[in-house]
């Protein structure tokens, strides 16, 4: 069985809820949702949240809630995933889709091309989505040391960059106690990976009025969400 899970914090330090922003009438929240609910490839979707209000819009949506207490960024989204897993501590749980509440350039298609990755090659143990680096690529980067400008690195970087979306995650349930979920940047170090590479750049969380916008543009443009996979 494939369960999709979405992580929805609610609001911090007094800050407004990123994950029930609306973007054309609708919680940011929904669109996640909609394309976990909507792919025939998932047998049940999950929201993990603190949040009363997150909590009511995904049973209205047909989502199972799973209630947890505020997360501390000491214990970080890795630890989060391996408790809401064990939470669920369904004996038929084959692969777990990982989503954002705050991140709405997801769609159904893209759920599944992850899913059908781990379903056509056994020897693959996770999906992530990712874009390919342009003028993000860390050559580019520079720091400011006393008033002069230097480089980030001292030496080219000669291999092709990604950048983790944070769009879509895809893993066996096999691999939930790996190493990896431990780190802060556990999407770092999934092991037996594979690549879905989108049009540059997707998959960008939502925190301000910036990714607002892009997000707004990608849903009223991205008819097709198309992917490489490496």
């Amino acid at each position: 069985m494939n369960t999709a899970i979405i992580f929805a914090r609610g609001s911090e330090k007094g800050k407004r809820n990123i994950n029930l922003y609306l973007v054309d009438g609708k919680p940011l929240i929904y669109y996640s949702i909609s394309a976990a609910v909507g792919c025939k490839d998932v047998q049940s979707v999950f929201v993990s949240t603190d949040d009363e209000e997150t909590a009511n819009i995904a049973t209205g949506l047909s989502c199972k809630v799973i209630h947890r207490e505020i997360l501390t960024d000491s214990i970080g989204m890795g630890r989060a995933i391996v408790a809401s897993v064990n939470h669920i501590n369904q004996e038929d749980l084959e692969n777990i889709v990982i989503l954002s509440g705050n991140n709405a350039m997801v769609s159904s298609h893209l759920i599944s091309r992850g899913l059908d990755v781990l379903k056509t090659k056994p020897s693959v143990k996770s999906v992530i989505s990712v874009w390919k680096a342009r003028h993000d690529h860390p050559d580019f980067a520079i720091i400011k040391k006393n008033c002069n400008v230097s480089p980030l690195l001292e030496k080219p970087v000669n291999n092709d960059v990604y950048f983790y979306d944070g769009a879509l995650c895809v893993i066996r349930k096999q691999i939930i106690d790996h190493d990896c979920f431990n780190q802060v940047k556990w999407w770092a170090y999934l092991p037996d990976c594979v690549f879905l590479v989108r049009p540059w750049p997707t998959g960008r969380d939502v925190h301000d009025s910036y990714g607002l916008a892009l997000t707004r543009w990608w849903i009223e443009n991205a008819l097709i969400d198309v992917s490489e996979e490496i």
